[in-house]
């Protein structure tokens, strides 16, 4: 975490006045702000470097950030190669704050899987207004008040891909251990990565090794959380050959009957907690340490 005074360190003050420009010391306040400082810290910093901000400098800057305070939109793609490993259901774990789930699988409507989910289904979108894919990813991003916005796939490079990949900001590919998808995967995770630096584009990616089952983790004698250790070489090959920094975390996801259970009753696992909180407590607190693993995708 940078400090105030590393943020701040050229910003040039004279007479109480900034010399540069008020729109130059925006970037800086954002900066700060998305480090976790207050405002009022903020504010406490600059003051130290001079800044007068008991007059028209105090206001001129909060209606500066106030005007160009749009909020970053991440656009997380959920993708693999292979269907079955688990895309959609890693997506509707997922627990972003103001997002949507667009789903750009013609094969599959889920909205009506999760219908306490916000999902739209491209091709019933398509169907009914003729819309472009592009498009439509475009207007959500320029335009919706949504801040995250999850895209679920289809297995495989496929043009419809293609066509978003430039508006990606963070990868999530679930995987299947010891599935004979797994290698697929990898080779799926190297066409993604050189797709993108063909096109200029550098994203934040997440490995999620799904269905991670206790009998499993028992039949080899590992602990589940020593499981990161067990495939600590795809993760290494991952790191140092593929996607080297751009890989921000490597996380797992138990299975667990629960998951499919909410899948069939069309429930969220909040309001199966209310029913059984013995029975579904171990699955909410996985899913919550799965969100909080994929935070530094953002």
């Amino acid at each position: 975490m940078k400090t105030l005074s590393e943020i701040f360190k050229d910003v040039k003050i004279e007479g109480g006045m900034i010399k540069s420009t008020v729109k130059s010391l925006l970037p800086k306040i954002e900066e700060a702000k998305n480090e976790g400082y207050r405002i009022t810290e903020i504010f406490k910093e600059l003051e130290k470097r001079g800044l007068d901000t008991t007059i028209n400098n105090f206001r001129v800057i909060l209606t500066e950030l106030k005007k160009g305070n749009k909020k970053k939109k991440n656009v997380i793609l959920v993708a693999n190669d292979k269907g079955g490993v688990g895309k959609t259901t890693i997506t509707s774990l997922l627990n972003l704050p103001n997002s949507v789930i667009v789903n750009i699988d013609s094969t599959r409507i889920i909205k009506n899987i999760f219908p306490y989910k916000n999902i739209v289904d491209f091709y019933e979108l398509k169907k009914a207004e003729n819309i472009d894919l592009e498009d439509y990813i475009v207007s959500l991003i320029e335009n919706s008040p949504f801040e995250n916005i999850i895209i679920d796939t289809k297995g495989g490079l496929s043009e419809d891909l293609k066509l978003i990949l430039k508006y990606v900001t963070a990868i999530v590919v679930p995987v299947k251990v010891g599935d004979l998808s797994e290698e697929a995967s990898y080779e799926f995770i190297f066409a993604i990565k050189n797709y993108l630096d063909t096109i200029g584009r550098k994203v934040n990616w997440a490995i999620v090794y799904n269905e991670i089952s206790p009998k499993f983790l028992k039949k080899i004698g590992v602990k589940k959380y020593d499981f990161v250790d067990l495939i600590k070489d795809s993760i290494d090959f991952l790191k140092e050959e593929i996607l080297k920094d751009d890989l921000k975390v490597v996380t797992y996801l138990k299975r667990s009957e629960s998951i499919t259970t909410r899948e069939i009753v069309k429930k969220d696992i909040d309001d199966l907690l209310k029913e059984n909180f013995t029975a579904y407590l171990p699955i909410k607190e996985e899913v919550e340490r799965l969100n909080k693993d994929l935070k530094v995708i953002l």
